[in-house]
């Protein structure tokens, strides 16, 4: 997975958990710190401490974000992750003077209104961050329920939730910019991997409901949870449909994909890459492990780098959405 000629630079704009996260897997990629710098507004700030807090302070070197279009060539690449009402803005005034790649954090807007301008741009050479799509059990599933012929159609439920409380535990989690709607914060927004999938697995749905709200006293202004239903075309009679649930305020960490079809029922947990089939109407009703469960922190750092080698090195296609599949999809969601 290392690289070692790779010449050119990789600019992180913002150094928070999720940018010291970017840049010590790019480390781990390059195997070389020297091309890597954290882009922050202002550099003598005290860092904010994550799990990589330690491995930054040591080897990384950073910039102010004001240095960044005299230092930055058109070959290097970018990676966006500021606070989340700051991507798209970030983002736009970054492309007056760089022309080159550029990974955006997800979400890449938290409204409607940053959807639409969003939507207004053409960018062959953006994507965002959504690394479940680098699942290898996700991929498996995808083609077997593509490869069914199913004169019927399918319903799939995802459901996601991750207690906010334990993500970071070396701050107050009110604090986070996810718990703050002023930062673009809130389950909706941050907690979109589901969404993503959705639009990942099935494509644009024909009609979609979502409901925001609250289900604890945990957010002030912010929602915790959101549930949504998507319906698709098949046959003149026949649906697809697609449900989706997620909250961070259940101390039960989960992320599943159940897909049920006339004759089978597939589940994956995509923390730990398990997938399994399920047939109950065979004479003999079974139940086979495609995949099996592995270490759910080796499954996410591996989903994490292989989205971040396929960025830096231009290997393989990046199956990360384009900046224009993102905003065409989530600007016809119909949110309450």
């Amino acid at each position: 997975m290392q690289t070692k000629d790779f010449k050119n630079k990789i600019f992180i704009i913002g150094m928070g958990s999720t940018g010291q996260r970017y840049a010590f897997l790019s480390s781990k990629i390059l195997n070389n710190n020297s091309n890597i710098f954290g882009v922050r507004r202002d550099i003598y700030k005290p860092l904010n401490k994550s799990f990589y807090y330690e491995f930054i302070e040591r080897n990384i070197s950073f910039i102010e974000i004001s240095e960044l279009k005299g230092k930055i060539s058109q070959s290097d690449k970018v990676i966006i992750c500021t606070p989340n009402i700051k991507h798209l803005e970030d983002y736009i005034k970054i492309r007056e003077f760089f022309k080159g790649d550029i990974l955006i954090e997800k979400p890449l807007c938290h409204n409607l209104s940053s959807y639409k301008k969003a939507r207004l741009i053409s960018d062959k050479k953006c994507w965002v961050s959504f690394q479940y799509r680098y699942s290898q059990s996700l991929k498996i599933l995808k083609d077997l329920i593509h490869k069914k012929e199913e004169k019927n159609g399918f319903h799939f439920r995802i459901y996601h939730t991750d207690d906010v409380r334990f993500w970071h535990p070396w701050e107050d989690f009110q604090k986070s910019y996810s718990t703050r709607d002023n930062l673009g914060g809130g389950c909706l927004n941050t907690l979109n991997h589901a969404l993503d999938l959705v639009n990942f697995l099935l494509g644009m749905p024909e009609s979609n409901f979502i409901k925001k709200t609250n289900i604890s006293n945990l957010m002030n202004k912010c929602d915790d949870a959101y549930e949504a239903i998507f319906i698709f075309s098949k046959l003149k009679k026949i649906k697809h449909i697609c449900s989706v649930g997620a909250n961070y305020a259940s101390p039960n960490k989960q992320f599943s994909i159940n897909v049920t079809t006339f004759d089978n029922e597939y589940n994956l947990n995509l923390l730990n890459g398990e997938l399994a089939k399920t047939n109950y109407y065979n004479k003999k009703p079974f139940n086979k492990i495609i995949v099996p469960a592995q270490d759910p922190q080796i499954i996410r750092e591996k989903m994490f780098t292989d989205m971040l080698n396929s960025f830096i090195n231009n290997t393989k296609k990046l199956f990360c959405p384009s900046l224009n599949e993102v905003a065409e999809f989530f600007i016809k969601l119909n949110i309450n």
